[in-house]
């Protein structure tokens, strides 16, 4: 997919100013725009590999000439050592423009090779389990102490994580926008219709319309207006610094 030309622009013009940021040592697209089944409204992701040792991953998101362009900030020591499993899928979609010292093509080539091994996908899907059996032990707890509602709440969460699952063993990309179109492919590859379809009723949304979601976003928006007021109250230096990138993004 060709990208479109005010974004290859826009894009140009962002590493052209990073590049010369000592501490930035590659940067990429991944995403929807990478994969090419991006929409108008698709937001632009790139990777910036920094060699900041602040020990975990954050995201910034700008306004770039007119796009939103979302700046997912992982340490360059990630790359070099063992890499965490959840940066397979951006690893493997990587379109690089800029890498100082070979590590996102070196990184890339690695990952091509493994992606589809059964020793990474059950390293990847393992990770699906672990968050999967957290939720359920939430969803237990909560229904002992008579509370239906969290229950499945965090019952609905733990399924998510456990499709996932088939996702990664039918080799299809994860995609919040398309989570369950992807997931119909995925089940049907596997003839486990059932599955989705169980979920799809534990999560109520066999019956959602188009008009409920409209007013189900309004509301989300009077909620979130109200919550980031209250946000851009908090003194955000007396934070841990984790949190502060989390609610510049947010």
């Amino acid at each position: 997919m060709k990208l479109p030309e005010k974004i290859r622009w826009t894009l140009n013009r962002i590493v052209k100013k990073m590049r010369t940021d000592e501490n930035v040592y590659g940067i990429g697209l991944f995403g929807s725009w990478s994969r090419g089944d991006a929409a108008n409204t698709s937001d632009v992701d790139l990777l910036v590999l920094d060699a900041d040792n602040v020990g975990f991953e954050y995201t910034e998101r700008k306004e770039e000439n007119g796009l939103l362009v979302d700046f997912n900030h992982i340490p360059k020591k990630w790359l070099v050592g063992i890499m965490p499993p959840e940066l397979d899928q951006k690893i493997s979609e990587l379109q690089i423009f800029y890498d100082r010292d070979w590590t996102l093509s070196n990184t890339k080539e690695w990952v091509a090779k493994g992606y589809n091994t059964p020793e990474r996908i059950a390293i990847r899907t393992e990770a699906h389990v672990v968050e999967a059996d957290i939720y359920l032990s939430r969803a237990t707890s909560a229904l002992a102490r008579h509370d239906a509602q969290s229950a499945q709440l965090y019952t609905t969460i733990a399924l998510e994580n456990i499709l996932k699952i088939l996702l990664e063993v039918t080799n299809t990309p994860f995609s919040n926008s398309r989570f369950i179109r992807n997931l119909q492919k995925a089940t049907e590859k596997l003839e486990m219709q059932p599955v989705l379809e169980e979920y799809m009723e534990i999560s109520r949304l066999t019956d959602v319309t188009l008009g409920e979601n409209e007013q189900r976003l309004r509301l989300f928006k009077h909620v979130w207006d109200e919550t980031s007021f209250e946000i851009k109250n908090i003194k955000k230096e007396e934070t841990h610094l984790q949190v502060r990138k989390n609610l510049g993004y947010y």
